[in-house]
């Protein structure tokens, strides 16, 4: 997971549901900019701080595709 304080410029396009995706997360004048992107979605913003906190890593087991 992550935390963060003072985000803003937010943008969500089309919500993602249990889909892998790719994190990228930059310093750009002195804020930090994330951005999750696959082929159906897009989620980032702007933010003052970005810290990963536990767990930063989810793993699936074989009965968590039930739906």
């Amino acid at each position: 997971g992550i935390d963060c304080y003072g985000i803003h410029s937010l943008k969500i396009q089309n919500i993602p549901v249990r889909e892998v995706f790719f994190v990228k997360i930059t310093k750009e004048n002195n804020q930090f900019y994330f951005q999750a992107t696959n082929k159906n979605f897009l989620i980032e913003f702007k933010a003052k701080s970005i810290s990963l906190v536990d767990p930063n890593v989810y793993i699936n087991g074989p009965d968590d595709y039930f739906f």
